[in-house]
């Protein structure tokens, strides 16, 4: 049921506005204590990271085609969907962060990162655009590869 749903949602906000857009609950937006680091998982990061876990290893036709939207690979072990902990990966990626939302008056901040499987990585800080939260996905050499909103 919850698939279905998230399909259907998936699926009237990308017809209605192009991009592909998860609803989930509104978490609380990231402080900049840390700047250019990965931020501190808490329960809604954690939140994201068992939604993205989801994502990964259903079968489901209507998530196997969100995968796919978003350049997600299919995975089995849940366990390399991870909170990322280097230091200069951290960096790398809010820095690629900050490119990707064309933050460059403000500098980089903190940024909760997911390493999926060996050659992505989905990053975000709570950008807000409009009701909506960002999220971006990135590969090992830090190049954009897909976005979408929940």
């Amino acid at each position: 049921m919850r698939t279905a749903l998230a399909l259907i949602i998936f699926a009237a906000t990308a017809a209605a506005c192009g991009r592909a857009r998860l609803v989930t609950a509104a978490p609380a937006r990231v402080g900049t204590a840390s700047r250019s680091a990965c931020a501190l998982p808490d329960e809604a990061a954690s939140g994201v990271r068992s939604y993205v876990i989801e994502l990964v290893t259903s079968g489901d036709s209507g998530m196997t085609a969100l995968r796919d939207s978003v350049r997600l690979p299919p995975l089995r072990d849940t366990t390399i969907v991870a909170f990322e902990t280097d230091p200069a990966v951290c960096r790398a990626v809010a820095a690629a962060l900050a490119s990707a939302q064309r933050d460059t008056a403000s500098g980089e901040t903190a940024a909760y990162v997911l390493r999926v499987g060996t050659d992505r990585y989905v990053a975000w800080n709570y950008e807000q655009v409009g009701e909506f939260f960002a999220y971006y996905v990135f590969d090992r050499q830090m190049k954009l590869v897909a976005s979408f909103m929940s």
